[in-house]
């Protein structure tokens, strides 16, 4: 967590199998807001993009914007607010905090 509080993103791609056992390339995001705690996970490969940090606050989310279409982003909810991609919606992929001791 002590690099994603600074960061705040970390794009990556990584292979999974879909459900007809296809080995696909998935692009996610690991968001990460230090001022309350909330670490979130999304695919982007929806636009296949990569997300920044704009440094900005709105409603008291932290925003990012895609690199892509320079759309505004959201964290909490993972809706572009702003740009190209308004209303579109970045799918969730579930993930938890652990504690290296307990992974």
């Amino acid at each position: 967590l002590p690099m994603l509080s600074w960061h705040e993103i970390v794009n990556d791609v990584r292979d999974h199998v879909n459900f007809e056992g296809v080995i696909q390339e998935r692009k996610f995001a690991v968001t990460y807001d230090a001022r309350v705690g909330a670490a979130i996970v999304y695919d982007t490969g929806l636009i296949d993009t990569e997300l920044g940090s704009s440094g900005f606050i709105f409603e008291n989310n932290v925003i990012f914007y895609d690199r892509e279409t320079d759309s505004n982003w959201v964290q909490m909810q993972g809706c572009a607010y702003e740009g190209q991609m308004i209303r579109i919606k970045f799918p969730m992929i579930p993930s938890m905090i652990v504690d290296w001791k307990y992974w």
